[in-house]
C-alpha cells in the first residue's frame, strides 16, 4: 500500500545485523531530531495495525503494549493505534466501556512515560453521569498526560455502532503543540469534516485512529489522498487488520510532499514506520511567553507579512460597511486590547450589536469564535459583521468585492500581496484573518513569575490571588493554566447565569440556544482571562462593568438561574480574599501594546 506520494511501505527481508542497524540509525534520527539530507527538524511517526480480541481487554493492552515497544524501539515518537484497539467491536457491551481515566488510559499512560512517546487510540468511553457509552480519541504526551479527548460524532448507524451515543456536535477540533509541531487526532469516520477544521488550525499532521472495511461505501483509500493533497496534511492511519480488501491495508504515513517523508523499513508486520521533516515556512506569526510555541496559520494557505498587512488596512476600512461609517476597528478599537469599552458594540444607523464585542487579543488560538461558538474559523468569522445587519450591514458580500475591485490602490495591493487580479470575499476573509492571526499578547507579570521563573514579578496581593484563583476560588476549572502554556479558558461552554431573568423566568439572551436546541439555552463560550484589566465591561451582553463586581457575582454564586453550571457556587471569599484575586486578574496583561493604527507599539 503506497501513500498518498506513491511512496509505499515495504517488507524488507534483512539479515539480523542489518536490521539491527536499521534499528539503531532509525533511533539516532529521531534522538538527533534532523531529517537527514535537508537539515530540517524531523519526526518519527508509527501506525499500528491491529485486531483486538473482543472481551479480552487485559489481553489486548499486553499485545498492544509490545507492538507500541517496537515501535519506540524503530525510533517512533508518535505512535497510532487503531479505534477501539482495547474493547473490540462497537457492539461490546456498556460492561465493557471505562472512565477516562480508566485502567486502559492508566495502562498506555504508564507506557508512553516509559518508552517518551506519544500516543493517539480510542477505547469506549462509559461516562458515570449517564448510562450511556462512547467512542472516545485520546492523545496522551510523554509523560503520560492527556491533552486530548473527543467523544466520536459520526456514528456508523449501519456499522456496529448502533448503541453508541454520539458526542457533541459543538465538540471542539483543535491542534496539540508538540514543542512547535502541530498536531491533531481524529476518528476514521470523521476526516471529511475533520481535516478541514485541523488544517485551519494549523495542524501539519493528523493521527487517525480507523475502523474502516470493505463493506463501507467509501472508498477510504481515494478520499485519504484526496484529504491530504487537497489541505497539504500529513495522515498517520492506524486501521484495524480485520478489515478485507483495500481497507486492511490503509494502515500507514500519508502526505502529498514526497520529500517530506524519509521512508524507513517496517520493524515487523503491522508496524508502519515513516521520520516526516517538519515544514519550514517561510513566514510565521511570532509568540509570546506563556503561549503556545507556535501561533497556529492554516496548512495549504498562503500567509505573509504583505498578507497581513492588507488585512490590517481592510480591518479599517469603513467603506467596507454601507454607510462607510463603521470599520471591524469601530468595535475593535487597538488602543483598548480590540474591545470598544462599552457593553454593546455600534453599527450602522447607530444600531448596537446583541452582544458585548469581545478582545482580539490571541484570538488565533481559539477553536470557535464569537460567544456562541458560531464560526468555526476566522475566514468563516469575517462575514459575519460585514453583513450584519447591526454592524456593517453590506449584506451582499459581492459588494465589498466591487468596491476593492473599483479601487486601484486596492487592486494593486491584493496582486502584490496575493497575486490575485479579480478580487473575491475569500481574499478578503483570508486578508482579515491573517492580520488578525498577528495579535499575540502574552509575557505578562503572570508569565514572567509562572513561566520564566521570576518569583519577584508578582506582588505579594498577586501572588495570594494566583493561590485563591487555583485554589479557594476555583476560577482555573474553566480559566485554565497549563504546565506549559496558559490560555486561561478552556474554550467550553458553561451557564454562568448573567442575564437570567427570575420574574420572568427566561434569560435575555439564550446563547447557544439560538443556534443549536433548548437543551442548550444559556450556554456562552468561555472567554479569556489575558488582558483582562483592559477589556471592561464585562459578560457576554457587557452587563458587569467592573473587576470587582466579576469576583462579587462569582463570589455570591452567580444568579443560581435553572442550570447553572455546578461549579458556580458560594466562594465565601473575604474583602481580603477578593482585592488579591482582583489584583492577580490585573497581572494577566501582556507586555505588548498596539496604537490605534492597529500596529504593536515599541516598548
Amino acid at each position: 500500500m503506497g501513500t498518498a506520494t506513491g511512496v509505499a511501505h515495504r517488507k524488507l527481508a534483512k539479515p539480523a545485523l542489518l536490521r539491527h542497524l536499521a534499528i539503531y540509525l532509525a533511533l539516532a534520527s529521531a534522538q538527533f531530531g534532523w531529517a537527514a539530507g535537508n537539515g530540517r527538524p524531523a519526526d518519527t511517526f508509527a501506525a499500528i495495525r491491529f485486531e483486538p480480541a473482543a472481551g479480552d481487554a487485559a489481553a489486548n493492552r499486553q499485545r498492544l503494549a509490545e507492538l507500541v515497544t517496537e515501535a519506540a524501539g524503530g525510533g517512533a515518537r508518535f505512535v497510532v493505534l487503531p479505534e477501539l484497539c482495547v474493547t473490540g467491536p462497537a457492539g461490546a457491551t456498556i460492561a465493557d466501556a471505562e472512565a477516562i481515566p480508566g485502567p486502559s488510559i492508566e495502562h498506555f499512560a504508564g507506557l508512553a512515560r516509559r518508552l517518551h512517546v506519544w500516543l493517539a487510540f480510542s477505547l469506549l468511553e462509559r461516562d458515570p453521569s449517564e448510562p450511556r457509552k462512547y467512542i472516545t480519541a485520546v492523545l496522551l504526551d510523554s509523560s503520560g498526560r492527556i491533552v486530548r479527548r473527543q467523544r466520536k460524532v459520526m456514528v456508523r448507524i449501519n456499522g456496529g455502532d448502533v448503541d453508541v451515543a454520539r458526542g457533541s456536535f459543538r465538540e471542539i477540533l483543535d491542534a496539540v503543540d508538540a514543542s512547535g509541531l502541530r498536531i491533531g487526532i481524529l476518528s476514521g469516520d470523521e476526516i471529511q469534516a475533520g481535516i478541514p477544521r485541523l488544517a485551519n488550525r494549523g495542524v501539519e499532521t493528523i493521527l487517525i485512529s480507523a475502523e474502516w472495511s470493505a463493506e463501507d461505501q467509501v472508498s477510504w483509500f481515494d478520499l485519504v489522498r484526496q484529504l491530504s493533497r487537497e489541505y497539504d496534511v500529513n495522515l498517520v492511519i492506524a486501521n484495524r487488520s480485520g478489515a478485507s480488501g483495500d481497507s486492511a491495508e490503509l494502515t500507514g504515513i500519508y502526505s502529498r510532499r514526497p520529500e517530506a517523508i524519509l521512508e524507513k523499513p517496517e520493524v515487523r508486520d503491522g508496524i508502519h514506520l515513516a521520520s516526516i521533516a517538519r515544514r519550514m515556512p517561510s513566514w510565521t506569526v511570532p509568540s509570546a511567553l506563556g503561549l503556545p510555541h507556535s501561533v497556529p496559520l492554516p496548512t495549504g494557505e498562503s500567509a505573509s507579512a504583505e498578507i497581513a498587512e492588507l488585512g490590517r488596512r481592510l480591518f479599517f476600512e469603513k467603506k467596507l460597511s454601507s454607510t462607510g461609517e463603521v470599520a471591524c476597528a469601530t468595535c475593535h478599537q487597538a488602543e483598548k486590547a480590540f474591545t470598544n469599552g462599552e457593553s454593546k458594540g455600534r453599527g450602522v444607523y447607530g444600531r448596537h450589536t446583541k452582544r458585548n464585542p469581545p478582545t482580539l487579543l490571541n484570538v488565533a488560538f481559539r477553536p470557535l469564535l464569537q460567544w456562541d461558538g458560531y464560526a468555526s474559523t476566522l475566514e468563516n468569522f469575517a462575514k459575519y459583521p460585514v453583513s450584519g445587519e447591526s454592524e456593517m450591514n453590506f449584506h451582499y458580500l459581492d459588494k465589498v468585492s466591487a468596491y476593492l475591485q473599483s479601487e486601484p490602490s486596492y487592486r494593486e495591493a491584493f496582486h502584490t500581496a496575493m497575486g490575485v487580479d479579480e478580487i473575491e470575499f475569500g481574499h478578503v476573509a483570508h486578508a482579515l484573518a491573517t492580520y488578525q492571526r498577528t495579535l499575540v499578547s502574552g509575557d505578562s507579570p503572570f508569565d514572567r513569575y509562572y513561566y520564566g521563573g521570576d518569583k519577584r514579578v508578582l506582588s505579594a496581593p498577586a501572588e495570594r490571588g494566583l493561590g485563591l484563583f487555583t485554589g479557594k476560588a476555583a476560577c482555573a476549572q474553566c480559566h485554565q493554566i497549563g504546565e506549559e502554556y496558559a490560555f486561561f479558558a478552556d474554550f467550553r461552554f458553561h451557564v454562568s447565569g448573567v442575564g437570567w431573568r427570575a420574574g420572568l423566568k427566561r434569560f435575555d439572551d439564550i446563547g447557544l440556544g439560538s443556534i443549536s436546541t433548548d437543551d442548550q439555552t444559556g450556554l456562552f463560550q468561555t472567554p479569556s482571562l489575558r488582558n483582562v484589566a483592559e477589556t471592561a465591561p464585562y459578560m457576554h451582553d457587557g452587563s458587569i462593568r467592573t473587576l470587582e463586581d466579576v469576583v462579587d457575582y462569582y463570589n455570591r454564586g452567580g444568579s443560581r438561574s435553572p442550570r447553572q453550571d455546578p461549579l458556580i457556587r458560594p466562594l465565601g471569599l473575604t474583602t481580603q480574599d477578593r482585592k488579591d484575586l482582583v489584583e492577580f486578574l490585573r497581572a494577566l496583561t501582556g507586555s505588548r501594546k498596539y496604537g490605534a493604527d492597529g500596529r504593536p507599539l515599541e516598548n
